[in-house]
């Protein structure tokens, strides 16, 4: 007969993987979150407070959320179902954020309220869904009530292990060297893969059943689904237009500039990983314009 210990603690280990996994997705987002709205409010202390505000907003909903469906429904399926539906934002997200973030600087004229539901936008589901994590992974692995302090602990200390590791990976190695769209959708695969561990990390009575098995199986499938359409889009050519100079990757990586080179302007657009050039003279024209 299994021992009931081993079990207990191969899901505590299963779950602090997963909670390690969500807690890198997390920042890693964050850092991507900033890319995407550099172009539209600029790389301000505006924008990166109200970036930081709106993460921290989520978190706090989603810690809320979690500990209060945690009590009422301990082997409910809030937890996966909001792992999945993180995944799914993070595979649109790429699709959609630029009409999005032109609708926004339309309506808006404060550059401080365009960054804080641009931030929301970009961040605000997903990391809402993703903090219900802790609360619930504590809750289901909460043995009695002696170590509580030691399990919580132990589930916040791995998953803030992961938002470390998250925020260097990303912003040292990631971004410099893949494009952010990509990396967007990436995200979405360690997180259906979270969510397998996730479902096999609950108790043994639980995952042999049809449902659970069937819940795990369909999240394989996704997996693999997300993993291929991310090589997919990773392999795309960039599609230049007449008369753009596009420098793909590590030149885009870093959001210097504007600055100008013989007299012609370049600047960064950086949730389409290129570099763009306008020529003096229409430089000079769009001046001339704006002082008209």
């Amino acid at each position: 007969m299994p021992n009931k210990n081993n079990n207990n603690s191969l899901s505590f280990i299963m779950m602090l993987i997963a909670a390690f996994t969500v807690g890198a997705v997390i920042m890693s987002l964050e850092m991507l979150a900033s890319r995407y709205l550099n172009p539209y409010f600029g790389g301000t202390i505006f924008t990166w407070a109200a970036l930081i505000s709106v993460v921290l907003l989520a978190m706090m909903g989603g810690y809320f959320l979690g500990g209060y469906n945690a009590d009422r429904h301990k082997s409910g399926w809030l937890l996966e179902a909001m792992i999945f539906v993180s995944a799914l934002y993070m595979i649109a997200l790429p699709q959609f954020i630029d009409p999005m973030m032109e609708m926004v600087i339309t309506a808006i004229e404060d550059v401080k309220l365009g960054a804080l539901v641009g931030a929301l936008i970009v961040t605000g589901p997903p990391v809402a869904c993703l903090s219900t994590f802790s609360p619930v992974a504590i809750r289901r692995t909460l043995m009695d009530v002696e170590h509580a302090g030691r399990t919580s602990g132990t589930v916040f200390a791995v998953s803030t292990a992961g938002n470390i590791f998250g925020t260097l990976l990303t912003s040292f190695y990631l971004i410099p060297n893949f494009g952010t769209r990509s990396l967007t959708m990436s995200l979405s695969v360690f997180l259906v893969l979270a969510m397998v561990i996730v479902i096999f990390a609950r108790p043994k009575s639980e995952t042999q059943k049809p449902a659970t098995q069937l819940n795990a199986l369909l999240a394989i499938v996704l997996s693999v689904t997300c993993l291929l359409s991310v090589t997919f889009a990773g392999i795309q050519p960039a599609e230049a237009k007449k008369g753009q100079r596009i420098i793909i990757e590590k030149q885009a990586a870093y959001p210097e500039g504007p600055v100008f080179i013989d007299g012609d302007l370049y600047y960064t657009e950086m949730t389409r990983n290129r570099v763009m050039k306008v020529p003096a003279r229409t430089f000079e024209k769009m001046t001339l314009k704006k002082k008209a």
